[in-house]
């Protein structure tokens, strides 16, 4: 009995360590490639040159800290070039100070990556995304570096991938923290 005790104890101690040892990603976000099935969007760009691959795209006004917020749906919005953006269903971004800082792109059910189990290896190659150190998080997989995260769901049946720059978005939280404190 003395021994299943001591071994119930030393399981409780040393799980919380272990679970602590997950997947480091040491992945620089400058490493990330620009896929094909991207459209040609990335982490980074200038809104001008979105606006250049999206002429109609519309956009607003900065909140006072520089994070501006816009997407377009090419199946439902009549002057967007359907063939350009084959199968994507929405595309939304974050621009802070003019620069993507985060990138949504949710796909039809036509997509050629159906499942999650396809499509999590198959972008994470195509973006030079380990396959490894995806965790779950309910209905959604992340991948949590220290300059970037991505996380992949389905969204409407059809899949979908999110890139965030954690570091603007660290800046964008330091200008309102301290914008409060003023």
């Amino acid at each position: 009995m003395k021994l299943f005790i001591f071994v119930l104890i030393a399981f409780v101690f040393l799980c919380p360590s272990t679970s602590a040892q997950q997947y480091k990603c040491d992945l620089k976000l400058s490493q990330i490639k620009h896929p094909e099935e991207f459209f040609g969007f990335y982490l980074g760009m200038s809104i001008d040159r979105v606006k250049e691959l999206v002429p109609t795209l519309k956009t607003g006004k900065s909140d006072k800290f520089g994070l501006m917020k816009t997407s377009f749906s090419p199946r439902f919005d009549p002057k967007i070039e359907k063939t350009k953006f084959q199968n994507a269903r929405t595309v939304s971004f974050e621009f802070l100070d003019g620069k993507v800082v985060d990138l949504w792109i949710g796909y039809t059910v036509e997509f050629k990556w159906q499942s999650l189990d396809e499509f999590l290896p198959k972008m994470s190659a195509s973006l030079g995304l380990p396959a490894n150190g995806w965790h779950t998080k309910e209905l959604e997989r992340r991948l949590e570096c220290e300059e970037f995260q991505a996380m992949v769901m389905t969204i409407a049946n059809g899949p979908s991938i999110r890139l965030t720059d954690l570091v603007s978005k660290r800046l964008w939280e330091k200008r309102r923290t301290e914008n409060a404190e003023k």
